[in-house]
């Protein structure tokens, strides 16, 4: 097999090549701007639908299937539905004067049930503002959330009053409310009712920041700053790292048209990969991972200018050794282009032993293939 493979990139000056890489450097030549009109297609596809993959990309944790957490999870949601879509979100309010009170201290409220109500009329108007105005919210965009809210003041003279205390603190100066959300609503639909409460609701209900601090967190906040971290930290490192593989790719090849080129191909190869990953999240119904984006760009960036120096550099050799561009072109691709196909085959087999691995988190990275396919073709 590897002799044959040889034969067939085998070349001369005399352009004694093999039949077969004839027939495919003259249809290359002969439909050069087929070839570049589809590339150019598949770039402005990938712009298109890439870019909504990007933004629905979340964290999405699950155990590996056929573990006992992952059967006993698969139970559970069976048995128990609504609690195991919860997304809770959680809001906790700190009163920061010398003297005030939100609640009853936590023992005086448990020896004396019923007695402990309206302890602070403001705190608990703003209580039920809030709960009003994020219910409100959530009917209006279909976000989810239950109109049961957990907390002292929505128990406070219910027949759920007993059981208030536990969300006040023990000296009673601060309390925290629980709002159940639906995690099988969009995520992108969740985080904005988080941008709502955070940047319009809590304001406008708590303009004296200097006597109440108002927190939130639960489930949703989590993940979104967890995600958004992660999507920073790996931008600073692309910004770090990236500048110097550029430098080292520019001065190895020295031609601001071939850099173009490696550009081009880069661009068209992580956003046509991300166009592909939104595809298939469609299809699959289940929402991405956001390391699966980040590792897409990052082994984009990397293939793409490895493959670059390759090729680009072998073809700069070759026009330096005074050979015609033709026959610089066809050097190129029976060598180091022979080079550049074994090795996106190699990681194509990586990756497609990975479907076979119990890791969720492996498990999508097939998904990526496609890209090395499209920069193998791209450059060969």
């Amino acid at each position: 097999m590897l002799g044959r493979l040889d034969r067939i990139a085998s070349f001369s000056e005399d352009d004694n090549y093999h039949p077969s890489f004839l027939r495919v450097f003259n249809w290359l030549k002969v439909g050069k701007f087929w070839v570049i009109g589809f590339w150019v297609a598949c770039l402005l596809w990938g712009v298109l639908t890439g870019f909504r993959y990007i933004e629905m990309a979340r964290d999405e944790m699950a155990a590996p299937s056929g573990s006992r957490a992952y059967n006993d999870n698969q139970k559970f949601i069976e048995l128990f539905p609504e609690q195991s879509s919860s997304a809770p979100m959680i809001v906790f309010v700190q009163c920061l004067g010398a003297n005030c009170s939100l609640t009853c201290q936590r023992d005086e409220c448990k020896h004396r049930p019923g007695t402990c109500q309206g302890e602070n009329p403001e705190m608990e108007e703003f209580s039920r503002e809030l709960s009003q105005r994020v219910l409100a919210y959530s009917n209006e965009k279909h976000v989810g959330y239950s109109d049961r809210v957990l907390g002292y003041y929505n128990f406070s003279g219910t027949e759920l009053d007993s059981v208030k205390c536990q969300f006040a603190s023990t000296k009673g100066t601060e309390m925290f409310m629980v709002f159940s959300g639906s995690q099988e609503v969009a995520s992108d639909i969740r985080y904005k009712l988080l941008d709502e409460v955070l940047k319009k609701i809590i304001p406008e209900i708590n303009p004296d920041k200097a006597r109440y601090k108002v927190g939130l967190t639960g489930n949703d906040p989590m993940i979104r700053d967890g995600s958004t971290a992660a999507v920073q930290q790996s931008e600073m490192i692309d910004a770090a790292t990236m500048p110097f593989a550029f430098a080292m790719l520019a001065f190895m090849v020295r031609s601001w048209r071939l850099l173009l080129i490696s550009l081009f191909n880069m661009t068209i190869a992580i956003m046509t990969s991300m166009a592909i990953l939104a595809v298939l999240t469609d299809i699959v119904g289940k929402p991405p991972l956001t390391t699966t984006t980040s590792f897409v760009e990052v082994l984009g960036l990397a293939m793409s200018v490895d493959y670059s120096l390759f090729l680009l550099r072998r073809f700069r050799d070759e026009i330096k050794g005074g050979r015609e561009p033709e026959m610089a072109i066809k050097i190129m691709m029976a060598q180091a282009g022979h080079v550049v196909m074994m090795s996106s085959l190699t990681i194509i087999c990586v990756f497609g032993g990975f479907v076979f691995m119990k890791s969720t988190d492996l498990m999508v990275r097939p998904f990526i293939v496609s890209r090395n396919f499209f920069t193998c073709i791209l450059f060969i």
